[in-house]
């Protein structure tokens, strides 16, 4: 009697146990890759992934995430950094060869339409009306008039003391990572004449930087994340730090709609912060880790999934699970 009363309270214990589960955080898995050569950069529009390789740009149908196929490509024939499409034209940041703009309206076959080289090193462009905002390295802000695609012309330069890297455009605002002197924030309001207004140091360099909801998310040179406040455009305040201490190295940021903080660092993957609270943020998931000759150059997010930069990996499609 004694042992089925011991067996009775075993299995008691097992339905109990598994029907009080702790719930678990969220998690990342990946959804798909291409394999398309090396990456260094990506932006998603209507279905298309576009990244930037060592030859220009190759662009990828996303439309079934699981199974990204390779559909186009942008030759420019030397090394794409960044990359930005808008209203079917994609704007390329050919390091040491400018800026190439080409007609993408349709994606399988891409049309070349205008160049502009001054001789300086474009790393990122940002589009909004008819202005293209480049991070052009020791050239710092460069502004092109992109009225005309074919004609790109450049309207005004503000110079760095460093290496502009990366920037993100808000309304009037352009925010700068420098790769030497942090955060330069520059008054574009007249974007014939713009001023830097403010900005921070003190971070070892920014690699690149994204806004959302007054906050400023800054990836730094061996310093992990700064959360910055931004009221106004101009004031910038560090509120918040997220370092584990590793020897990775953030290199892009991109920040969602509930609070999450997605970082691609070189070394330690894909990491995801909790940011609702800017002076204490925490990892709550991360994906990936070091393999020689790869690294999450940078990260473009779409709803739950994560289109990723994979250096030699190609593209890199993951999603972010909630737990349950």
């Amino acid at each position: 009697m004694k042992k089925y009363a011991i067996f009775w309270l075993i299995g008691t214990l097992i339905i109990l146990l598994g029907g009080c589960r702790t719930p678990t955080g969220p998690r990342l898995r990946k959804v798909g890759q291409a394999r398309i050569g090396t990456a260094y950069d990506v932006y998603v529009e209507s279905g298309y992934a576009y990244v930037t390789g060592n030859d220009g740009v190759v662009i990828v149908d996303v439309q079934n995430p699981k199974r990204p196929r390779k559909i186009g490509a942008i030759s420019i024939g030397e090394l794409a950094m960044g990359i930005f499409v808008k209203e079917g034209l994609a704007y390329v940041a050919g390091a040491g060869q400018g800026v190439f703009i080409a007609d993408v309206s349709v994606p399988s076959n891409p049309d070349m339409l205008g160049h502009y080289c001054d001789g300086g090193m474009a790393h990122q462009v940002r589009v909004a009306g008819d202005f293209a905002f480049v991070a052009d390295g020791s050239d710092g802000l460069e502004i092109l008039d992109v009225s005309d695609p074919r004609t790109p012309v450049e309207v005004a330069q503000l110079s760095s003391k460093g290496q502009g890297v990366g920037l993100t455009l808000v309304d009037t605002w352009v925010y700068l990572a420098n790769s030497h002197t942090g955060l330069e924030i520059i008054d574009v309001a007249d974007p014939h004449t713009p001023k830097r207004v403010g900005g921070f140091s003190g971070t070892g360099g920014i690699q690149a930087v994204d806004v959302g909801e007054g906050w400023l998310y800054a990836a730094c040179h061996g310093q992990g994340v700064k959360i910055v406040s931004i009221g106004g455009g101009q004031a910038a305040q560090v509120v918040g730090t997220f370092f584990d201490g590793g020897k990775g190295e953030a290199l892009d940021v991109w920040a969602d709609a509930d609070k999450r903080l997605y970082v691609a660092d070189n070394r330690d993957g894909l990491e995801v912060l909790d940011v609702r609270n800017p002076s204490a943020p925490y990892e709550i998931a991360q994906f990936g880790q070091f393999q020689p000759s790869r690294a999450f150059h940078s990260l473009f997010g779409d709803g739950d999934l994560i289109y990723i930069a994979d250096g030699r990996g190609g593209l890199l499609i993951v999603e972010l699970e909630d737990g349950h």
